[in-house]
């Protein structure tokens, strides 16, 4: 697949992500964020930093034509800090943060489509991105080794597992998310072809589960189950891998 952007466009997105960035993270003091917070829509932080936001967007594109930019990123911007505000007490904030993050992306990325006249090159790449075999194989690939192959683990280690007659102190589903953070981690390695990196992390997650083990039995149980979990993923890794290496992108 061909270029789509000029490098002076995709130049233009960048700066407009990395400013935004530097204004919500680096710029943006805590104080304003715990005024927003408490005070919601009297914060008069709120609107400095939905502002701000807008004139850097403004800035990042370089422009003195770029005005609609700066008052559709601030107005944007001052709502989605202002939804988030009234969630921040609110269980599972991470998802909370996470949205508010990916609104202010989408609309930078889509003042950026309107801005270099790109939304008809954007569906062009997005059909072709949607049509792509390599791309739905690799989604097909961490799909696998988040889902299905969790169960087998799962199911594989459960005689063992029936050998313990109480839950132990772990954390709450903790060994749910290790295995899949691992299968796609050693999935992605194998892809990329870095098999030293792949021993590494085996060996570190084997040392790991030996010097929190209580047990001898409680070592065995999450050895097996490492190491299933493991050779599973490499395995994946290399079906998919063969049959990426026959067609390309």
């Amino acid at each position: 697949m061909q270029t789509a952007f000029t490098t002076d466009q995709s130049i233009i997105l960048v700066r407009l992500i990395l400013f935004h960035l530097l204004n919500d993270f680096l710029i943006q003091p805590n104080s304003w964020v715990e005024h927003r917070n408490n005070h919601h829509v009297r914060s008069s932080r709120l609107y400095w930093h939905g502002v701000l936001a807008g004139l850097v967007a403004f800035i990042a594109i370089g422009s003195f034509r770029a005005w609609p930019v700066f008052i559709v990123v601030s107005i944007t911007h001052i709502a989605a800090d202002l939804w988030k505000s009234h969630q921040i007490h609110k269980p599972n904030t991470l998802l909370y943060f996470l949205s508010d993050q990916i609104f202010h992306i989408v609309v930078l990325i889509a003042c950026w489509l309107v801005w270099i006249s790109g939304l008809r090159i954007f569906h062009v790449v997005v059909c072709q991105l949607y049509n792509n075999f390599n791309i739905w194989l690799l989604l097909l690939g961490y799909a696998i080794c988040i889902f299905p192959l969790g169960y087998i683990v799962n199911l594989s280690t459960e005689r063992w597992r029936k050998q313990f007659t109480k839950e132990d102190n772990s954390l709450r589903e903790a060994g749910k998310w290790i295995g899949i953070i691992e299968r796609s981690l050693v999935f992605s390695l194998v892809l990329a072809g870095q098999f030293q990196a792949v021993g590494l992390v085996i060996t570190a997650k084997s040392i790991l589960r030996f010097s929190d083990a209580e047990t001898r039995k409680h070592s065995e149980y999450v050895l097996i189950g490492s190491l299933l979990s493991f050779t599973l993923a490499i395995l994946t890794g290399f079906i998919v891998k063969c049959f990426l290496t026959s067609v390309s992108f």
